[in-house]
């Protein structure tokens, strides 16, 4: 897919949603920052990239890092895919590099409309919508089943099936204990038809609250 856009100059729609605190501010705090961030002293060019309002304005050489919708357009996407040393950004002297995926990252972002948030330590936490589950043989016993089965389901995978309740007695009894199951523990997990009442309860204890 063509995210730099297509040949009309008008910008392709990106798969899937970047988010900029997840996916773009960590790169940009670790390789963009400290010469084009919120510290006037040790700002370069006149381009800061902390704040969208700067970021979509003309730096001193009259170029824009960043095009909302264009990142075919944007300075920041040439200098990050520059061949000349004397272009490519972050610098060499710096040590610090970005990595094609985190490249894509930012292109998709830009495409997309390039949407800052704010620092995530001050945004309201929002619960997210539970995922549906479209494999009707997975066992889904709460919601977190769902997020799980949702992001297989993006990687082309299967949810494995359920551990055998031995296994599940000695994984409960070496989380909680650091020791192995005893005989009675795993002869009562056995011989169960379901789960039996001691299995269920050493799971219980290793939950943390």
């Amino acid at each position: 897919m063509n995210l730099g856009g297509g040949p009309d100059g008008v910008p392709l729609r990106a798969e899937e949603k970047v988010n900029f605190n997840r996916d773009v501010r960590p790169v940009f705090s670790d390789t963009c920052f400290q010469c084009h961030g919120p510290d006037e002293a040790k700002r370069k060019a006149g381009l800061r990239l902390d704040t969208r309002e700067t970021a979509v304005k003309p730096a001193e050489s009259g170029a824009i890092a960043i095009v909302p919708g264009h990142p075919e357009q944007s300075e920041l996407i040439k200098r990050l895919t520059a061949k000349d040393p004397d272009d490519v950004m972050p610098p060499a002297k710096l040590h610090k590099t970005v990595t094609p995926a985190q490249i894509e990252a930012i292109k998709k972002w830009i495409a997309q409309g390039a949407e800052y948030q704010g620092h995530w330590a001050f945004l309201k936490p929002e619960r997210p919508a539970v995922p549906p589950v479209a494999d009707k043989s997975a066992v889904v016993r709460n919601p977190i089943d769902n997020f799980i089965l949702a992001r297989l389901a993006k990687e082309g995978l299967k949810q494995s099936p359920e551990a055998d309740r031995a296994t599940l007695q000695r994984r409960t009894t070496s989380t909680r204990d650091n020791r192995t199951a005893s005989s009675a523990r795993l002869t009562a997990a056995l011989t169960s038809e379901k789960r039996s009442p001691r299995v269920r309860s050493d799971i219980d204890r290793t939950r943390i609250p």
